[in-house]
């Protein structure tokens, strides 16, 4: 858990020529605030005689646990090209990201300067070319990286309110973050407190990391007392783990209304399957002509579900281009047709009435839905009050 000093000599809250302070008097933490409290807690475990000891670890194991955990909740690291680790003390971590299979950027960063000089006194971080260590108020630059690792840092308080402060480093680090943040924390509860760690409200930092991301994990009870939170950008990273077939990956990706990441999901798009999820997410994305170029491809399909599919998307391409009539008529010919596609028609149908104001066209077509859930979906939303049933 470092931010800190392996011995009280002076800190270090500089910033490098390259970082570009993020002025906030509401948000950022004043730097002398945070060193202070580096050199208090870490201070006096200066002369310890383990690297997990020296930065306030009850041993080295429990250091390597929570490492491992911390990258267990991080994204699949082929996919990260830079990762930057907030409170890097001694730079353990860096060697079991390169043990993970990790080659990329690694940027170590830490508030008091002892820590770094024993980081890059390291026979390992000398031999490694992909790394530098810096010595930073971590919260005080917006410097992005594509995954950002916060182990520990935020146990310590360096001021009054450390809740408040604790959710105000998050948003700072979000800032930092392009694609996930990773933070472990102590919790209020469980965690018993005491020699300097002061534990946080898990739930209120929850709430907090909601309001960042819709994509949030938190993970507790691994150790006791203990919380990994992770932040993403976006699902891609938690969805590629899976053993799914990438095109029911990307189909889920357009549904949760993330269409970039169902394109950067799909491989071969002159198979009409994964053409026709590719004109929903081009579609999703205003970009018409690439979805009508693979709603031509859809249509080459032998599978009647994948090219009525093709005319579902065509009609939204048309209505998107001011072709109102043009996509009603195609919609009306997949209901007319019956079969499965009849009722996404409906659907459809439904969603272009309401959007030009017509509810009550767009009532009439919504009690025609034979699915009953769908049916009873497009009437909720004519009727925000209605209860299911109702």
């Amino acid at each position: 858990m470092a931010d800190g000093s392996s011995t009280p000599r002076r800190a270090c809250s500089r910033l490098s020529s390259k970082d570009v302070p993020i002025r906030s008097s509401t948000d950022a933490p004043l730097s002398q605030d945070r060193v202070a409290a580096a050199q208090s807690f870490y201070g006096p475990l200066a002369t310890a005689s383990t690297a997990g000891r020296r930065v306030g670890w009850e041993s080295d194991a429990l250091q390597q646990i929570r490492h491992a955990l911390l990258l267990e909740a991080a994204p699949d690291l082929s996919a990260v090209n830079s990762v930057v680790d907030i409170g890097c003390g001694e730079g353990v971590l860096l060697k079991r990201l390169r043990q993970a299979g990790y080659d990329g950027k690694y940027v170590g960063e830490d508030i008091l300067e002892p820590m770094i000089e024993r980081a890059t006194a390291s026979e390992l971080h000398q031999s490694d070319a992909n790394a530098t260590f810096r010595c930073v108020d971590s919260l005080a630059v917006a410097t992005p990286h594509d995954l950002v690792l916060c182990s520990g840092a935020l146990n310590v308080a360096w001021h009054d309110d450390h809740q408040a402060q604790v959710l105000a480093a998050l948003k700072l680090l979000w800032r930092r973050t392009r694609q996930v943040l990773v933070v472990d924390l102590a919790v209020v509860g469980p965690h018993p407190g005491g020699g300097g760690i002061v534990p946080v409200d898990i739930e209120s930092v929850f709430a907090a990391a909601r309001a960042l991301s819709p994509v949030v994990a938190l993970s507790e009870g691994a150790l006791a007392g203990e919380a990994v939170l992770a932040i993403r950008r976006s699902p891609a990273a938690a969805l590629h783990r899976l053993d799914v077939d990438p095109t029911d990956i990307a189909q889920a990706f357009v549904l949760a209304g993330h269409p970039a990441d169902a394109l950067a999901a799909l491989g071969d798009l002159s198979d009409p399957r994964q053409a026709l999820v590719g004109a929903e997410a081009h579609l999703h994305l205003e970009q018409l002509d690439e979805a009508r170029a693979l709603v031509a491809t859809a249509r080459t399909s032998p599978d009647a579900m994948i090219a009525d599919g093709a005319s579902l998307v065509d009609a939204g391409v048309r209505w998107r281009a001011g072709d109102r009539r043009g996509a009603r008529m195609t919609l009306m010919t997949l209901i007319h047709a019956g079969g499965p596609q009849a009722d996404d028609a409906r659907i459809h149908l439904v969603e272009m009435l309401l959007a030009i104001g017509d509810s009550e066209a767009a009532r009439e077509i919504a009690q025609t839905i034979e699915d009953t859930w769908s049916r009873r979906t497009a009437l909720e939303r004519l009727s925000p009050g209605r209860k299911p049933g109702e």
